[in-house]
C-alpha cells in the first residue's frame, strides 16, 4: 500500500518519496518553488550589482565633472606664469641690448674722439 499526500498549492495527490516525507508539496509545486526562489536570489544578486554599478558611476561623473575645473585653473596658472616669465625676461632682454648698444656707442666715441664717425649714430 503507497502513501498518498495532497498537495497544498495545486490540491494534486502525490506519492512521497519516503514514507516519513515532510513535504507537502507535489514534485512539480516543490520545482516551481525551487526554481522560483533561485531566480529570486539571482535576480537580487543582479540588482544589487546594478545598483552598485551606478553608485560607483555617479561618484566617477561627480569626480569626472571637477576635472575640467582643475584642468582649467592649472592651465590658467601656467600661462599667468609663462607670461609673467616673458614679460620679466623681455624687459631683461631689452635692457642688455640698450647697455649692449650704449657701450659699443662708448667705445666709438672713446676710439673717435673727434666725432668723425657721426653718421654711423644716426
Amino acid at each position: 500500500m503507497t502513501l498518498e499526500k495532497k498537495c497544498i498549492v495545486c490540491s494534486g495527490i502525490f506519492t512521497p518519496s519516503t514514507n516519513t516525507d515532510p513535504n507537502k508539496l507535489c514534485f512539480d509545486c516543490r520545482d516551481k518553488r525551487t526554481f522560483t526562489a533561485q531566480m529570486t536570489k539571482v535576480f537580487t544578486n543582479i540588482q544589487n550589482g546594478m545598483q552598485a554599478i551606478e553608485d560607483r558611476l555617479a561618484t566617477l561623473e561627480s569626480k569626472i565633472s571637477y576635472i575640467g575645473t582643475i584642468v582649467q585653473a592649472e592651465v590658467s596658472t601656467k600661462i599667468d606664469e609663462i607670461e609673467r616669465r616673458r614679460d620679466g625676461d623681455l624687459e631683461v632682454d631689452v635692457k642688455m641690448m640698450v647697455d649692449s648698444r650704449m657701450a659699443t656707442i662708448n667705445s666709438i666715441k672713446v676710439l673717435d674722439p673727434n666725432n668723425k664717425l657721426r653718421h654711423i649714430w644716426r
